[in-house]
């Protein structure tokens, strides 16, 4: 099924030409370890920050899930 392929293959080909060609990866790694505490810090809470919004729109649709009458689709 090329429906499962194709989005495999852009992913695997997005991957191999931003972060291993060449090993950019390292480039990345070397300017994030130079950023100053606070930066990395303040990145953290950002981060931390969407998770949550993340997490809480999951369970928020769970409920609003469970407020739909399943009775009236069958």
């Amino acid at each position: 099924m090329p429906i499962i392929y194709v989005p495999a293959i852009i992913i695997y080909v997005f991957n191999y030409f931003t972060l291993d060609y060449k090993d950019n990866w390292k480039q990345y790694n070397v300017e994030f370890a130079n950023y100053s505490k606070r930066k990395n810090r303040i990145g953290g809470w950002i981060v931390f920050g969407i998770i949550l919004l993340i997490i809480s729109n999951f369970i928020f649709s769970f409920y609003l899930i469970s407020q739909v009458d399943w009775s009236q689709y069958r």
